[in-house]
């Protein structure tokens, strides 16, 4: 099984289980299944394609587990960066990974604009927070609130799924790539211990 289908086939099953408490937001397995399907065609209905990179940059929220469920589903490789990233080393990496996308707050909007000045890379924009709907890009908000049907991408457990970013403290950061068999591997041992 792969990482996304653990969350598709908990909603089959519990689809009314309180999946995700973050403040006062309570989401429910059904809830955040249909988020990330949506999120998921919301991406391949931009162009993206199997291993296309899809960077996460935002603190911890409803919306990034969204987009790790939807860049999974959709066939994308994850690309998560700390949100204390500074802008020089966000564009290094987004260049680096050759970014189709970047979910980020627009708390973060100055160092966006700084970081994709810097580089070549034209990723799309999708902004999450207070405010989003008058940012340049698109509104997670948005995206969320527009039912898309969940694509049906084939994926098998060699496929390309994220790539991690070194700290960077000996040069620049390298990234190291993961396939969907090394995450499935790390949530089998968390789940075992």
């Amino acid at each position: 099984m792969l990482l996304h289908e653990y969350l598709t086939r908990s909603a089959r099953l519990t689809p009314d289980k309180v999946a995700l408490v973050c403040g006062q937001v309570r989401s429910t397995y059904g809830d955040l299944a249909a988020a990330a399907g949506s999120f998921a065609g919301f991406l391949v209905g931009q162009g993206l394609r199997k291993g296309d990179r899809v960077a996460v940059y935002i603190d911890s929220s409803p919306e990034t587990v969204i987009a790790i469920f939807g860049v999974l589903q959709a066939g994308g490789c994850l690309v998560v960066i700390n949100p204390a990233t500074q802008a020089d080393r966000l564009g290094y990496i987004l260049e680096n990974c050759n970014a189709m996308s970047l979910v980020c707050g627009v708390e973060k909007r100055a160092q966006v604009q700084q970081a994709v000045a810097s580089c070549s890379v034209r990723p799309i924009t999708i902004w999450t927070g207070a405010g989003e709907e008058g940012e340049e890009g698109v509104s997670f908000s948005h995206i969320r609130t527009e039912a898309r049907p969940s694509p049906d991408v084939r994926l098998v457990d060699n496929d390309l799924a994220a790539i991690i970013y070194t700290s960077g403290s000996t040069g620049k950061p390298k990234g190291v790539t993961l396939l969907h068999r090394n995450l499935n591997t790390a949530v089998e041992c968390i789940a075992e211990y």
